[in-house]
């Protein structure tokens, strides 16, 4: 896959990656104030069991990290999607919310506070371009010989 990053052509900006980092930063504070908990003054204590950090500053590198790479999905999930005349809707927007309150047995306001439209809409072309990846590693690598 990073392969697949290098080989393509983005013009991407710094702000672009903090809005993506700002995205999921936004939900992991949303799901730490459910359980009463601020997520920026969090002991080592308090993400132990939870997430697999010591500190608000460790998590934050990772999201930002993990961030840079989900912009590129992004990109390349919404080009491909728009390419095949797909893209995320409403319906399927409440669609997703309605799976996520019955999972996670949540009330329907919390889900959408942790899962706003834009943060599913830019989850929605990630998904889409590792779904394509995963089909053209299974269609031209794991092709059964006769």
């Amino acid at each position: 896959m990073n392969k697949v990053f290098e080989a393509s052509t983005f013009d991407l900006k710094k702000a672009d990656w903090k809005e993506m980092t700002d995205h999921e930063i936004k939900r992991l504070k949303e799901i730490s104030r459910e359980q009463g908990l601020n997520l920026e003054t969090m002991t080592p204590e308090d993400f132990e069991g939870k997430m697999p950090f010591s500190s608000y500053h460790e998590l934050f590198a990772s999201v930002q990290n993990d961030s840079w790479d989900r912009l590129c999905g992004y990109l390349l999930g919404r080009e491909y999607a728009e390419k095949d005349g797909v893209g995320y809707t409403m319906e399927q927007y409440r669609d997703d919310m309605d799976e996520y309150v019955k999972f996670w047995h949540e009330t329907k306001e919390n889900a959408e506070k942790i899962n706003t439209y834009e943060y599913s809409e830019i989850m929605f072309y990630v998904n889409y371009y590792y779904n394509k990846v995963k089909e053209y590693v299974t269609e031209n690598f794991f092709k059964e010989e006769k």
